[in-house]
């Protein structure tokens, strides 16, 4: 069964048996393959963008929490999907390696009416702001990721496990930073076509391409 967790304040809902460490709390659990919509239970503050609605009522602009179980039903439901794992994921650790909240929450985890605007709208300037509060370049480059305001760019679970905030293996380039090179030029001298790669990659970066040849652009050894 594929299940949409939707976590919200992990720290109450860990428990320790023995050695080992347990989800509990589950009651805000969705199930994806019969299409359920997510919102039935939420803390807003570790809600993502894509579920706060904007709405008028009363003749003025407010924003709400997309709720499958409230009236007036002024807003467009939409379907419980594991992405919303992956934003509340991102801001229990932004959390954890800021030393700070992402946002101002009371006890139940919920942000106000102008936070709701805030994370609808999600401004760049905003989270950039944020992001710069957490020291650790590696964890920032992770969380930068997670907090993705577009769902269908948030990693799987699978992918951030590969994050070098996990591995620990060093890289040159982390995730979404621009890239350096523009063509790979790959060869094999087995092949005899060294002279070959050689030409393709005078003639690219005479064009102004950026070319990666590994002869040229690697260091002996």
């Amino acid at each position: 069964m594929s299940v949409c967790l939707f976590v919200t304040s992990i720290a109450l809902n860990i428990v320790r048996i023995d050695s080992k460490m347990k989800i509990i709390d589950l009651d805000a659990v969705c199930d994806m393959s019969l299409g359920q919509h997510a919102g039935l239970k939420f803390s807003s503050g570790y809600a993502p963008p894509e579920l706060v609605a904007q709405v008028v009522r009363d003749g003025k602009v407010t924003y709400v929490i997309r709720k499958p179980n409230s009236l007036p039903l002024d807003y467009p439901l939409v379907a419980a999907h594991t992405s919303y794992d992956i934003w509340s994921l991102g801001i229990l650790m932004y959390d954890v390696v800021a030393s700070k909240s992402f946002f101002h929450c009371d006890l139940e985890d919920n942000i106000d009416v102008t936070q709701l605007q805030v994370l609808h709208d999600l401004p760049p300037e905003f989270l950039s702001a944020q992001l710069q509060a957490i020291p650790d370049l590696v964890a920032r480059n992770l969380v930068s990721v997670l907090l993705n305001k577009d769902p269908k760019l948030r990693p799987s679970f699978s992918k951030i496990l590969t994050h070098p905030f996990f591995t620990g293996k060093a890289t040159l380039r982390m995730v979404g930073d621009p890239h350096v090179y523009d063509v790979y030029i790959s060869y094999r001298d087995l092949f005899g076509n060294s002279r070959e790669a050689q030409q393709l990659y005078d003639l690219l970066t005479a064009m102004g391409v950026k070319c990666f040849l590994d002869k040229l652009c690697l260091a002996p050894g």
